[in-house]
């Protein structure tokens, strides 16, 4: 049997990169490379995914979205903050846009991680300010709302 990077060469031969069966492929890679934390790899093939995804099914799309958010964990990861930071900006812009939301669950997944980003990259106090701004959103959250905030993006 062919292996999952076997897989995609054919998938992307035969179907062409640009088509959804070879970018899910291509993500799924990515998935499994960022679980078995080699994220420099996980980072370059996210980025190509999400290059496409924005292409072919644009910026504010679901999965462009998810795999953008994917991209900053990883970068985060790798240590590059200034550019995990930044697609945390660009998801929060494009998710908000397209979603209509600003507190759709991938959107306040990603200002958590940039919240995060912000901490690490020294900017302690608007780290703090904008965690501070996500646990009041959590804590003004639907009535009778028992879950654990259910906004935390599943990977």
């Amino acid at each position: 049997p062919a292996t999952p990077p076997d897989r995609l060469v054919n998938r992307r031969t035969y179907l062409g990169p640009d088509h959804p069966d070879s970018i899910e492929s291509m993500y799924a890679l990515a998935r499994a490379l960022h679980d078995s934390e080699e994220m420099t790899d996980a980072s370059s093939v996210y980025e190509r995914v999400h290059r496409l995804q924005k292409r072919t099914l644009g910026p504010g799309h679901v999965e462009t979205l998810k795999t953008l958010c994917n991209l900053a964990r990883v970068r985060r990861a790798c240590g590059r903050g200034e550019e995990a930071l930044s697609a945390c900006d660009e998801a929060v812009s494009a998710g908000t846009d397209a979603l209509g939301d600003e507190d759709h669950p991938y959107v306040l997944e990603m200002k958590m991680i940039r919240a995060a980003v912000l901490r690490e990259l020294g900017r302690t106090r608007e780290g703090y300010v904008a965690f501070g701004e996500l646990v009041r959103r959590a804590a003004a959250g639907g009535e009778g709302d028992d879950s654990d905030s259910g906004w935390l993006v599943k990977r």
